[in-house]
């Protein structure tokens, strides 16, 4: 059952093309990249059990939180980036992107920056 939440819940879907104050300085690729992850197409076998882990930690717990544990010294989900890295491993930067965005297209603003700390100097990610 999908819920939709207003524009002040902290987990509102973000839709760049809503906001007037969005310049965009990503690349077509990575701008592709996004518009498939609102698709909801499969992302392959290796991959879908991956992002389905990704939005459960989310739904659950966060990506980031106090150190102790299910999080590193740094406060991030040791298992999202076990992920993340498993991630960078099959597929680089463009799956790690991939999976970013379905993240955000499901979870929402909040959760998918909080994703991009925990996933922070994952092969050539940055928080």
């Amino acid at each position: 059952m999908d819920q939709q939440l207003g524009n002040n819940d902290v987990n509102t879907p973000y839709d760049p093309t809503l906001d007037l104050h969005f310049v965009d300085l990503r690349s077509d690729e990575e701008r592709q990249i996004e518009r498939e992850a609102y698709t909801g197409v499969t992302l392959g076998p290796d991959v879908d059990p991956l992002l389905e882990e990704l939005m459960e930690i989310g739904r659950i717990c966060d990506f980031v939180s106090d150190s102790g544990g299910d999080f590193n010294e740094h406060g991030q989900h040791i298992r999202a980036r076990e992920i993340g890295v498993t991630l960078n491993r099959i597929g680089g930067m463009e799956l790690m992107q991939a999976v970013y965005y379905r993240i955000l297209a499901v979870l929402g603003l909040t959760r998918a920056r909080s994703l991009e700390f925990a996933w922070g100097h994952i092969g050539h990610w940055l928080p």
